[in-house]
């Protein structure tokens, strides 16, 4: 197996969706307080009051493991589609002055050749999580702990055999293994300074000092025992919170994490290989109340922009009744993705996404049942001929097959005096309604009529004559 880790030391600020990048992220245990995030001021381990005497208008944020985790997951659903198994651990020792680790691990040794190497997949993988908002430290190595360490100690090449990464390995420092600070005392305290030192100790003698938990850990490292973990897979539908860091009145305010939940949403449709049909957001207020927005796309598709843009639209033409908590964006209606190909000498399916696009920012502008688009029906009769339905992606418009129509029909019919008809005038002949009381036997046809070509029609057995319609 080759296992792929991301490490993300700055998930913790990422989390909380904030914008800031010179902002902390600070965690607490009793009294003390440091911060979990580097700035580019202070690193992480570096005590809350010592920061900020050294550096007063620095911006601090509470730690929320639950938003971290809900990152993480959402990552891990993107992280799919470049390999399985995918699982993910914030490993947290809860120790003053320790910042935690994200992980996510990939097995990506059966998708290499998918993806055409491991250079072309690592830097597909490493630009889709610059698109996601993220950055990451990344291992790779046989074993998923080895891959983690590799992640964490910045040693970005990559490792493909037990035997180089024992061997890289055994130079690193003990500090470099994620465990309490009391044990990383007592093995310095007794002369080991670097992992190598370990790995040449007994198993049983190192069991018997210092516990079997940390010789596992050990032979895990290199190979020498399995690595169980929980594997993660996308689910059917997409529901991803978004926890605010206060409460929200302006709608301007939200474009940050709806851009970001959007774009995870993105991730989750390429990982699946589907299109969006329809996405709801759900604005949570205080006391449980909630506002939902929803948003019926024309065709489907993975866009983030286009999700985004429908959502806003809507957000900025509706308001808050209330102040906003969190976002809650949600997605179950799926179809396959109407992905254009990129032909530079065919833009018809460029074309077909602008149109949709466009309908939907004006549908978001002025509501759902201001644009529409006729349909035909089955009935002969002009005035009932067409009905208002929701507008469609221009390569579904269906093609009218029967005779020719004008293109704007007349709200009443207007009286108009028998015109002189030239000879050989064919005419159609329209009979129908009268099962519901709207019996209509009318002979149509085509007149110049001042420059314009005009549908007329006369009732059958009768001398009047009207103007029904123009033709363009």
């Amino acid at each position: 197996m080759l296992w792929l880790c991301l490490h993300l030391p700055q998930l913790p600020l990422s989390a909380l969706g904030s914008p800031h990048a010179g902002s902390a992220v600070v965690d607490q245990r009793g009294s003390q307080r440091w911060l979990i995030t580097d700035t580019p001021d202070c690193a992480a381990g570096t005590p809350l009051s010592r920061a900020q005497s050294l550096y007063p208008d620095l911006k601090v944020q509470v730690r929320r493991p639950g938003a971290e985790q809900e990152t993480l997951r959402s990552l891990a659903y993107w992280i799919y589609r470049f390999g399985q198994p995918v699982t993910a651990e914030i490993q947290d020792l809860a120790e003053p002055g320790r910042r935690p680790r994200a992980l996510l691990w990939v097995e990506i040794g059966n998708s290499l050749a998918l993806f055409g190497g491991l250079d072309v997949l690592r830097d597909r993988l490493c630009n889709e999580l610059k698109e996601l908002g993220h950055a990451a430290q990344i291992g790779i190595a046989p074993t998923r702990a080895g891959a983690a360490l590799l992640a964490c100690m910045g040693h970005t090449d990559p490792i493909t055999d037990t035997e180089a990464l024992s061997a890289c390995l055994a130079n690193l420092p003990l500090s470099s293994l994620h465990w309490p600070g009391d044990v990383l005392h007592s093995l310095s305290g007794v002369g080991f300074r670097r992992l190598g030192d370990l790995f040449a100790v007994p198993r049983d003698a190192f069991s018997k000092r210092f516990g079997t938990q940390y010789r596992l850990e050990l032979d895990r490292l290199i190979g020498h025992a399995p690595e169980p973990c929980d594997t993660l897979a996308p689910p059917e539908s997409f529901r991803r919170r978004f926890e605010l860091s206060a409460e929200i009145e302006d709608v301007e305010r939200l474009q940050f994490p709806l851009k970001r939940l959007c774009t995870e949403l993105q991730a989750y449709l390429r990982t699946r290989d589907r299109g969006l049909r329809g996405v709801t957001l759900a604005v949570m207020h205080a006391g449980a109340r909630e506002t939902r927005i929803h948003a019926q796309f024309v065709d489907p598709h993975r866009e983030a922009k286009r999700i985004f843009d429908a959502l806003h639209e809507r957000l900025e033409r509706d308001g808050l009744p209330l102040p906003a908590r969190d976002l809650v964006l949600m997605a179950e209606d799926f179809a396959e993705a109407s992905v254009p190909q990129n032909d530079f000498f065919d833009a018809r399916a460029g074309q077909a996404q602008a149109w949709s696009a466009a309908i939907e920012r004006i549908r978001g502008r002025l509501g759902e049942d201001k644009v529409w688009m006729p349909q035909a029906v089955e009935d002969h009769r002009p005035e009932r001929a067409m009905r208002r339905a929701a507008a469609l992606p221009a390569k579904q418009i269906p093609a009218f097959s029967g005779p020719l129509r004008p293109s704007l029909l007349c709200a009443e019919p207007w009286t108009m005096p028998p015109p002189a008809l030239p000879a050989g005038t064919a005419f159609e002949r329209i009979e129908s309604g009268w099962w519901d009381g709207d019996d209509q036997r009318r002979d149509y046809t085509i007149l110049d009529i001042n420059g314009g070509r005009a549908w007329v029609y006369r009732e059958v057995g009768s001398d009047k004559w009207y103007l029904h319609g123009w033709f363009s």
